[in-house]
């Protein structure tokens, strides 16, 4: 299974867990969704466990939140984390920028996470 589609096993509980750490920040949900370069509605949709748990949505709670990307994979991905050091420095770099340039940080990443994916799968190799 690629390991950036892999779901955590209890949704329910990992959308409660950001709910939990959102408060307990004392964050509204639309600080956390600016912080994450999303908007609110996508957002309250990880909160309610509507948006899929993948990497991808890791990495909109870990800026959302203000935390480490790993600690969240850590939790909800046991042994992923250190399968996948690039996140690390990724997520470290991004934290170097000022938080209005980390959105167009993340999708210059995606697009070319999925430009090299695209290729991958297309060169039999």
């Amino acid at each position: 299974m690629n390991l950036f589609a892999k779901e955590v096993k209890n949704m329910n509980h990992f959308g409660a867990w950001v709910r939990e750490e959102r408060i307990s920040r004392k964050l509204r949900q639309a600080e956390c969704a600016r912080r994450a370069g999303i908007t609110p509605q996508r957002w309250n949709k990880i909160e309610r466990d509507v948006e899929k748990a993948e990497l991808r949505t890791y990495q909109h709670v870990s800026r959302g939140l203000d935390m480490g990307l790993d600690s969240i994979m850590a939790r909800f991905l046991p042994g992923v984390s250190s399968s996948v050091p690039i996140g690390t420095e990724l997520e470290a770099l991004s934290l170097q920028l000022p938080p209005d340039k980390r959105p167009l940080f993340w999708r210059t990443v995606r697009q070319h996470a999925e430009i090299a994916h695209s290729a991958l799968l297309s060169d039999p190799v």
